[in-house]
């Protein structure tokens, strides 16, 4: 399973997860970020399956679920955002709007899933930010996150679906 999670806004952070045949545990294949003035072409291959071309992808093809977090206009920040465009919820249309062609193309009628949906097609889901404090990074992982708090972000989006959605022995894990 390819899970693909995005930390929306100017800078986009990506986190790409591949878990293992059973469900039991993932690896990051690839974590980085996108620029604003490439949010389109790296959306469209994202969701394709054809993005990052340098990373070993041993799940070919498209995601099967593609995580973003929710941007909200809280009442407190409403002042501070006046004016602003709001790139965090560009990037999150510009994402949905990929992810149902690519899903129209593959079946009809054309679909959005969401999350609890699943047929074979990429479903989008949404988290709220909150649950990053409630989210840790492995050990194994900390090499990679250095630096980008988007990439941090994105990773413990991926980390938490993996954890609340995908894993089938729950038991032995803390979030």
């Amino acid at each position: 399973m390819k899970i693909v999670a995005v930390d929306p806004g100017k800078v986009t952070g990506i986190c790409i997860l591949i878990t293992n045949k059973d469900n039991t545990n993932f690896v990051v294949n690839w974590v980085g970020e996108m620029r604003w003035d490439e949010r389109f072409q790296v959306a469209r291959a994202l969701v394709a399956g054809t993005w990052p071309q340098r990373a070993v992808d041993p799940v070919a093809g498209p995601p099967d679920v593609i995580v973003i977090e929710r941007f909200r206009l809280r009442q407190g920040k409403a002042y501070v955002q006046a004016g602003s465009d709001f790139p965090s919820i560009q990037v999150q249309a510009i994402i949905e709007t990929f992810v149902w062609d690519w899903n129209r193309k593959r079946t009809l009628p054309p679909k959005l899933l969401l999350d609890g949906e699943s047929d074979g097609l990429t479903k989008v889901v949404f988290q709220e930010p909150n649950i990053m404090s409630r989210t840790q990074m492995r050990d194994e992982d900390n090499y990679l996150l250095q630096g980008s708090e988007h990439i941090k972000d994105a990773y413990k989006h991926a980390r938490y679906y993996f954890i609340t959605k995908v894993r089938i022995n729950h038991d032995h894990w803390t979030t």
